[in-house]
């Protein structure tokens, strides 16, 4: 995967209906992310299911999902023979 030469993925998104958000009250909300997923030097958009909770106004949030490494140019002997998933599931948090 050349992780020595691309060590870091990215990925920026928005909110959908960030409205939909209370950020002044306590709660936990599934809301839909769309953005762009950037691995090596392929840039993709993607959409993704993320829990967002508030406490004592800090965010938080989590998320796990798939990406196809195909999709990105990720190829090789290791995936192909099964030592490394087609479709890896990602998982984040993050903390506000």
């Amino acid at each position: 995967m050349n992780s020595d030469t691309y060590p870091v993925f990215s990925f920026s998104g928005k909110i959908d209906k960030l409205s939909k958000i209370n950020f002044t009250k306590d709660g936990v909300y599934n809301v839909t992310v769309n953005g762009n997923m950037k691995v090596r030097d392929i840039s993709k958009s993607e959409k993704m299911e993320v829990v967002v909770t508030i406490i004592g106004g800090k965010i938080k949030t989590s998320s796990s999902f798939e990406i196809e490494l195909a999709d990105y140019g990720i190829t090789g002997t290791p995936i192909d023979a099964g030592k490394v998933a087609k479709e890896p599931k990602i998982t984040m948090s993050a903390e506000f």
